[in-house]
């Protein structure tokens, strides 16, 4: 249920995207000309964000995919092996997967939009460069709702094991 919700999010995301590269043809006059004539201050603060979101998604990243994927993995072997009936827990497991592809590729298309803003000359197409920040805006968006879902699942895998845990506890005091 949680891949279709984030499925679905990426599917509204791409027409908010598709229409907010067309409004850059309403970008004002005066808006146009303020992004013109700080073109290089524009540019200078999309790398520092790039550089600052770069790090965190690599940070994020290798926590969802080393740490946790991998006790998900290790923890779902072990409940496996000892014939435990768990299908919750590799359910979760499995959703959590793709949603990690997810992240991974929303992550990927918010930083093509940064890189094609950052090669957009604002000086010359300030309204170009204005639709490309617009469409990084809503792809930061799909990629926010990405992390929010991957911890929407972690949390209903914890949410497993403390109930799988209660069971033993209340069977081994039995």
């Amino acid at each position: 249920m949680s891949v279709m919700l984030v499925t679905l999010a990426v599917s509204v995301a791409v027409s908010f995207a598709a229409k907010a590269v067309d409004q850059a043809d309403e970008v004002s006059d005066q808006k146009a000309s303020v992004i013109a004539s700080h073109c290089d201050q524009l540019k200078n603060q999309l790398n520092v964000i790039q550089t600052t979101e770069t790090a965190a998604r690599i940070n994020r990243g290798r926590a969802y995919d080393t740490r946790i994927s991998a006790q998900m993995a290790a923890f779902n072997s072990r409940v496996a092996a000892n014939k435990v009936d768990a299908p919750q827990l590799i359910s979760s497991s499995a959703d959590f997967q793709s949603a990690l592809k997810q992240f991974q590729n929303s992550f990927s298309v918010y930083t093509d939009g940064i890189d094609s803003a950052k090669n957009t000359d604002c000086e010359s197409n300030p309204r170009g460069f204005y639709g490309w920040i617009s469409k990084a805006r809503v792809d930061r968006a799909t990629l926010n709702g990405t992390v929010t879902n991957l911890d929407q699942i972690l949390d209903s895998y914890i949410q497993e094991l403390t109930i799988l845990k209660e069971r033993y506890q209340t069977k081994a005091s039995e």
